[in-house]
């Protein structure tokens, strides 16, 4: 009987154990994917801003743009004045 006892102690050891790792476990996965989480959320707010950036540029290169197509438009407006 007390071998019976002393085995029953191990299985009871062991599994305490058992549930303190899976509890580690558990708890470093948890951790990892709420670290992901937070990285995947700066990683896509550093996309957005270099999105809005991106964008303001392509705003001021099209103003540019149109400014430069109405001076051209005013010059050929003058040249057909001066030819006529």
């Amino acid at each position: 009987m007390k071998h019976f006892q002393e085995l029953q102690n191990k299985i009871n050891q062991l599994e305490q154990r058992w549930y303190k790792r899976d509890k580690i476990t558990k708890d470093y996965t948890n951790s990892l994917i709420k670290q992901h989480d937070l990285d995947t959320n700066n990683d896509v707010n550093k996309l957005r801003s270099i999105i809005k950036q991106k964008n303001q540029e392509i705003e001021r290169f099209h103003i540019e743009l149109d400014s430069m197509l109405e001076l051209l438009k005013t010059l050929k407006f003058q040249q057909l004045l001066y030819n006529q």
